[in-house]
């Protein structure tokens, strides 16, 4: 940072001047960034007390043993909670549950890691919490509602990808398993 911000000046891109405008801008959106995190690790760590998975696993068998329905209702699950929490929490809450239904399932863990990621990264961007999406709206100086309602026609082919992603477990093990030989 300091190495651009040196180059900035002698390119005459910026003057010192703007310094502290842009590092008050940058305290302002750190700050955002910060307390959406601290919320959602408040948020993953009382989960995690109160023993949520394991009461959450039973829950999902009690409903249902069916393979198909079980990855639908992960991909469901995934999306919501990335919706409301970054996906580093979403990933320290749902891991234990999801490697325990993975397990019985007969799922691949590398194929559960990077269905996991994709899962709460497309949560991570969708409305109505969609930290990402705070984080792009502040950045570009553009009203939440205009980001959302220009963003919408993008949830379709990353929904499809997350389908293709949770039931075709070779598109996430076939380089792995290329390089593993």
């Amino acid at each position: 940072m300091v190495y651009c911000t040196i180059l900035a000046i002698a390119y005459r891109e910026m003057h010192f001047s703007d310094v502290p405008r842009i590092l008050r801008n940058t305290l302002v959106s750190t700050g955002v960034v910060m307390l959406i995190l601290a919320a959602g690790q408040l948020f993953a760590w009382v989960i995690t007390v109160e023993r949520l998975p394991e009461i959450f696993v039973q829950f999902v068998y009690s409903i249902t043993r069916n393979k198909v329905a079980i990855i639908l209702l992960l991909d469901a699950i995934m999306l919501l909670t990335g919706c409301f929490l970054p996906a580093t929490s979403g990933l320290l809450i749902l891991t234990p549950i999801m490697i325990q239904i993975a397990k019985d399932l007969n799922i691949d863990l590398v194929h559960l890691g990077v269905w996991a990621v994709l899962g709460l990264i497309i949560g991570v961007v969708t409305p109505p919490v969609g930290a990402s999406l705070y984080i792009v709206s502040d950045i570009a100086k553009v009203p939440m509602e205009r980001l959302i309602k220009r963003s919408l026609p993008y949830y379709i082919p990353l929904i499809v990808a997350l389908l293709l992603v949770s039931f075709i477990p070779g598109l996430s093990t076939f380089l792995p398993n290329l390089l593993a030989k």
